[in-house]
């Protein structure tokens, strides 16, 4: 189903008394999801099925101005259909609005936390490793003493908007939920002249951090967790006591751009992948994949709507649960 979440004020929608809650049926006269499924997001091209729906979703509304379209909806508590008429015009509040990354508050620090007292959990929301290591390191190591310190009997890692970032940052992060030396993956690069993928050294670890936290712990998740936050969510399965949690799997983009990143004229820049990550037994790690969540969470209508967050309420149920 496809549901209003949100209006924009003066807004074509906010006009025509749209309401939150109501369900789009009809797309120019084409059911909703068949209208979806033609639409070309310019923010591809993607690794995952799952991950380009979604954005396939978002521009479904973006079309030049003055573009007329019709839709049909159900209102709230309704079962009668109707058709509502449209005239496009130039905004990008609703884009920025649906792409959740673009949403997030720029001056927010890399790591934010907090203590959810009446369970005694922590809640980490991890929003970067791209920002400086020094900062984001201290940030942890600060969070993880004091979680130790109170005695949580469990942690909650937020990555469900994070963009990835510097890896050995991530994996040193992730150290701190190991007590031995554990190994990921080791990256593959093409060679033109054999045909074949060839392995790089060094092999990509994770060793333990100067504290350890043993309890279990749970791992938000959504397309919108990338590249290295994928990596850091995925290393933190190799430990026994994490559940992956999310609507959907990560975004499943994990190709190496590392020797891939290109400066064009005109400020243009351009990157691409250029060897491939594969886990111990030779499997391709992550790409075309994503993390896959233990608990795949369905969306509810309250979801969409912003009043409740059950992927959060799941990771809480879970670890009271493993801690009783």
């Amino acid at each position: 189903r496809v549901i209003i979440s949100k209006l924009i004020p003066d807004t074509p929608a906010e006009r025509a008394e749209l309401k939150p809650g109501t369900e789009i049926t009809q797309w120019n006269h084409t059911p909703i999801q068949e209208a979806i499924s033609q639409i070309t997001s310019f923010f591809g091209p993607y690794s995952t099925k799952h991950a380009e729906r979604l954005e396939q979703l978002v521009f479904l509304t973006r079309v030049p101005p003055g573009t007329k379209i019709t839709i049909s909806i159900k209102e709230p508590d309704s079962q009668q259909t109707k058709e509502v008429s449209l005239k496009a015009t130039v905004e990008y509040d609703s884009l920025f609005e649906a792409i959740p990354s673009l949403a997030e508050d720029r001056l927010a620090l890399p790591i934010e936390g907090k203590i959810l007292e009446e369970q005694n959990l922590g809640y980490l929301k991890i929003n970067s490793f791209s920002e400086d290591y020094n900062l984001t390191a201290q940030l942890w190591d600060r969070y993880i003493d004091e979680l130790l310190d109170a005695d949580v009997d469990g942690i909650i890692l937020d990555l469900r908007i994070n963009g990835g970032g510097n890896s050995g940052l991530a994996y040193d992060i992730a150290g701190y939920f190991f007590n031995k030396e554990v190994t990921v993956s080791q990256s593959f690069y093409y060679n033109h002249r054999t045909g074949e993928f060839e392995a790089k050294e060094p092999k990509a670890k994770i060793r333990p951090g100067p504290k350890y936290f043993s309890k279990p712990i749970a791992v938000l998740i959504s397309p919108y967790c990338v590249s290295a936050c994928e990596g850091f969510s995925y290393a933190l399965t190799l430990r026994d006591n994490t559940t992956v949690i999310g609507h959907y799997p990560s975004a499943g983009a994990y190709g190496e751009v590392g020797r891939g990143q290109y400066d064009l004229p005109d400020d243009f820049s351009m990157q691409f992948p250029t060897g491939r990550s594969e886990t111990p037994d030779g499997s391709l790690l992550i790409e075309g994949t994503g993390v896959i969540p233990d608990i795949l969470v369905p969306v509810t209508l309250s979801d969409a709507l912003g009043k409740e967050d059950t992927v959060l309420d799941t990771a809480i149920k879970t670890l009271l649960r493993e801690s009783n």
